[in-house]
């Protein structure tokens, strides 16, 4: 007789399944739309300039009627200012030298593979904080048909690939609490744990996460912070609290910090290799001081950020976020004309709205359960969303993006997953509470599944008709 599969191989099939399928809805026509898109104009073409000549460079006019046609003649070797550190390009450049750079499968190759491992890396994320195969099914699918997560997925920008790397990271500091919190619970005060490979891996995988975009920085600062916190918790049941604090600090904080941070600037160093040894790129100025000169374009990097102000059609402030409130058009286009209830082909990073809106709910549910429980699974969900939501409120007044929540989407699928969990196993004992409790999620699952299903023609620029890209203008803030 054959033994029943246990819990742990069915959330590696889940988690299979998941990516299996994410893989299938990312790759599928990837090169439908067979011309640069939104930003595409700026990160393929400098993906390019890093593969020929190993620094961004400018394109003379007509550069991208011309580079459609695979005509590459408009670039130039003068250097060129960019405004994002060179790892998520050299990413980019990854999928034309397979696939051509005429090629706008090539393009999007790495992003729509980056975008698949961040399905998985959710359904891991999943599988290690709740042991449960309902959970890692739910979060992993939410992740493969949220909108923002598709399009980021089949669209060559930098947001992916920083999201993977942020996820990867989250999941090597679970590792590393899940590794030491034995050991520090049953031991001293000053004991500790001085080496820890988990712990340089997350250093690894944070500072390439600020080497795509320096957003990065708030995960790296979330995530030491997170450390030093279950540092002091293990150490804080011993009572005595001054030699509690004393310990985490100089036992745990110290060490860990030095295997951190030191580590993630390294690896953000190290993504500059070809700008200090090229000698070619943007403000390499003063032969044999080039620290000097790239502490300058560091500087130049970070006046442009700060004072981007200009005004932008769909931009969007944080608060808007969460509410899936302005989504932002990649691509509107009309192939065969404008006539009747013509055919339009329309990307749109748009949340999948019943899963962004039931979680808020779910958000008002972890601040609860985060207080209430004071549990790990629920705190490093917390973290998530301080690291890559709230400090966006900072910056009120500049230009930025609802797509940017591409880094946020598995971390709000992760915490409606747990809510559902926790609504199906509420009232137990209250029979009536109880049935209501499970039908109420067992709706929100169906809502967020059809409602995935109804909007993915607007993240995979499916050719529908305008009659049904309008039936999905919910709000008129979408449009």
């Amino acid at each position: 007789m054959k033994r029943p599969l246990s819990n742990q191989k069915w959330q590696i099939i889940c988690t299979l399944l998941c990516t299996l399928v994410a893989a299938i809805v990312r790759f599928a026509r990837l090169g439908v739309i067979k011309i640069l898109i939104f930003d595409e104009t700026y990160y393929v073409k400098d993906a390019y300039a890093l593969a020929h000549l190993g620094y961004e460079a400018k394109w003379t006019k007509d550069k991208d009627a011309l580079f459609n046609a695979g005509d590459f003649s408009a670039l130039s070797t003068d250097p060129q200012f960019v405004v994002h550190p060179p790892l998520g390009k050299y990413l980019i450049a990854l999928g034309p030298k397979l696939f051509g750079w005429d090629s706008a499968f090539g393009w999007r190759f790495m992003a729509a593979l980056f975008g698949t491992i961040l399905v998985a890396l959710t359904c891991v994320i999943a599988s290690r904080l709740f042991k449960s195969v309902p959970i890692t099914a739910l979060a992993g699918s939410f992740v493969a048909f949220d909108g923002i997560a598709v399009t980021l997925s089949r669209t060559s920008l930098l947001d992916v690939f920083l999201a993977v790397f942020v996820l990867a990271a989250f999941l090597f500091i679970i590792l590393d609490y899940q590794h030491i919190r034995g050991r520090l619970s049953a031991s001293s005060p000053f004991a500790g744990v001085f080496f820890r490979p988990y712990l340089l891996c997350a250093g690894v995988l944070a500072g390439a996460a600020c080497a795509v975009k320096w957003s990065g920085v708030w995960v790296l600062a979330g995530l030491g912070l997170t450390v030093f916190g279950y540092e002091l918790a293990a150490r804080w049941r011993n009572r005595r609290r001054v030699r509690a604090l004393f310990g985490a600090i100089c036992c745990g904080g110290i060490p860990a910090f030095f295997q951190l941070v030191p580590v993630a600037l390294g690896t953000y160093l190290l993504t500059w290799g070809n700008w200090f040894f090229g000698h070619k790129g943007w403000s390499a100025k003063s032969p044999g001081n080039h620290f000097a000169n790239w502490l300058s374009y560091q500087r130049e990097v970070y006046e442009f950020h700060v004072g981007l102000t200009k005004d932008h059609t769909y931009q969007a402030n944080a608060l808007q976020w969460i509410f899936d409130l302005r989504p932002t058009s990649f691509a509107y286009q009309k192939p065969y004309g404008g006539e009747g209830d013509y055919l339009v082909r329309a990307v749109l990073a748009l949340g999948n709205p019943l899963l962004w809106w039931i979680g808020i709910i779910a958000l008002l549910w972890l601040v609860y359960a985060s207080l209430r429980y004071r549990q790990f699974k629920y705190a490093i969900l917390a973290v998530g969303y301080l690291t890559t939501w709230v400090p966006w409120f900072l910056y009120w007044d500049r230009t930025i993006f609802m797509f940017y929540t591409v880094v946020l989407v598995p971390f709000i699928a992760l915490t409606v997953a747990a809510f559902l969990g926790a609504l199906w196993k509420s009232f137990p004992g209250q029979a009536t509470l109880s049935v209501c409790a499970r039908v109420t999620a067992a709706m929100f699952v169906a809502y967020i599944s059809l409602s995935a299903l109804f909007f993915l023609p607007l993240a995979t620029g499916a050719l529908i008709p305008h009659s049904h890209w309008q039936w999905r203008m919910w709000l008129q803030s979408w449009i």
